[in-house]
């Protein structure tokens, strides 16, 4: 019998200018990386140092559903909601700033330009309904625009993120991408080399033809009865 291939499961590296270059290509750049018919896979990186996420499940006691508040962020970090579930706002509002402003320095400061105001969401979800599907945060096939930044910062586990090139049918203008079912399902069966992020970490990567996925489910066994998620989507511009 053919003994079972070993996925490489990766640290994700510190976010540095390096990095940053990944951030600053417009889709078609990132395309254009890879032989057709597939999507360069950067990773992510982490940014700064570990924050703390505070265990929600005392006040979340009860929860049956996930939960989830949107801020609207602005150049300097500060995050308005824009929902009114006044318990979830306190409970998250001063991490998502803390999360924000600490983001949006490591990106402005490495020369990725950002356009537009930020959004930011923050969940809070019973383990039994965390998501682990992979996908595309952005999967929209615009070749000039800049393939924008995702950040994550949780508890329990951050997520898992492709490293290796992966299939899709030909990117077409105004199209979305369309991932193969047998990449989907090496994602899933961990027959793919990935990264896994540690919790209370920000990790960063970016928004367009990333492939990631929330925590396996017996990776939160044990863990906190809910889990606390940030997610933070923000505009890039290519460099010309």
């Amino acid at each position: 019998m053919q003994a079972p291939t070993l996925v490489t499961v990766e640290t994700p590296p510190p976010f540095d200018s390096s990095y940053a270059r990944h951030l600053r290509l417009s889709k078609l750049e990132l395309f254009e990386r890879t032989e057709a018919n597939t999507i360069c896979q950067t990773g992510g990186a982490y940014v700064g140092d570990p924050i703390a996420v505070p265990d929600l499940s005392d006040r979340f006691s009860e929860l049956e559903e996930p939960i989830i508040e949107t801020f609207l962020v602005s150049e300097d970090g500060s995050c308005a909601p824009t929902g009114n579930n006044d318990q979830l706002i306190d409970s998250t509002a001063p991490l998502a700033h803390r999360m924000a402003a600490a983001t949006l320095e490591a990106l402005t400061g490495a020369g990725v330009r950002l356009s537009g105001p930020g959004y930011l969401t923050a969940s809070v979800s019973p383990l039994s309904h965390v998501a682990n599907e992979a996908h595309f945060d952005d999967d929209q096939f615009d070749p000039d625009s800049g393939v924008g930044a995702v950040a994550i910062l949780a508890d329990c586990n951050g997520p898992r993120i492709a490293v290796e090139p992966v299939s899709i049918t030909p990117g077409r203008p105004g199209l979305p991408l369309d991932c193969a079912d047998a990449t989907i399902a090496a994602f899933g069966s961990g027959s793919a080399g990935i990264q896994q992020a540690d919790p209370h970490r920000i990790i960063v990567f970016p928004q367009f033809g990333q492939l990631h996925a929330g925590p396996t489910p017996s990776s939160l066994e044990g863990q906190r009865p809910v889990r606390t998620l940030l997610v933070f989507r923000m505009t890039t511009v290519p460099d010309r």
